[in-house]
């Protein structure tokens, strides 16, 4: 991606998910859009972003009417806050599908991350997804996914 004016930056996505919950073996997004910089402060970064992508849902149960393949947007916000002790991260996202209305998705991330030496971190967080209209299985297909995360990070500094 690449800023195109002072806060708006051009941009291309991939992401891929698999949620064993909500029977999806592989979600697959591609596309291009925009991301309009709405704070940005010493201590604060605050972004909006939408996209226009084209996603495939394959699911586990092999049920091919089930499969779909999506044209639709991705509309999020994310959200830093630095401070000394930690930095904090939230991202909040809606995924709607133009050609069936039915078949949207939305998630949210929030992630403290405390640096611990140098450019080391120790991360907590928790990953909220919710998938609506999952094929029907059993055991039944659960819509929302929650999970708790805790990982290592490593920052890498940038000269620019």
């Amino acid at each position: 991606g690449e800023y195109f004016a002072p806060r708006f930056f051009g941009l291309a996505q991939t992401a891929f998910d698999h949620n064993f919950s909500q029977d999806l073996n592989l979600q697959q997004i591609y596309g291009a859009g925009i991301r309009w910089t709405a704070l940005k402060t010493p201590k604060q970064l605050a972004d909006l972003k939408a996209t226009l992508q084209y996603e495939k849902q394959s699911f586990i149960s092999g049920a091919g009417t089930a499969n779909q393949d999506l044209i639709g947007s991705t509309l999020s916000a994310d959200y830093a806050l630095k401070l000394k002790l930690l930095t904090l991260s939230q991202t909040v996202g809606f995924i709607p599908a133009f050609n069936n209305p039915r078949a949207y998705s939305a998630q949210e991330t929030d992630t403290v991350t405390f640096p611990t030496y140098r450019n080391i971190g120790f991360s907590v967080g928790t990953m909220d997804s919710y998938l609506n209209g999952p094929p029907a299985t059993l055991p039944p297909t659960r819509r929302n996914s929650f999970q708790f995360i805790m990982g290592v990070t490593y920052a890498i500094k940038s000269s620019y």
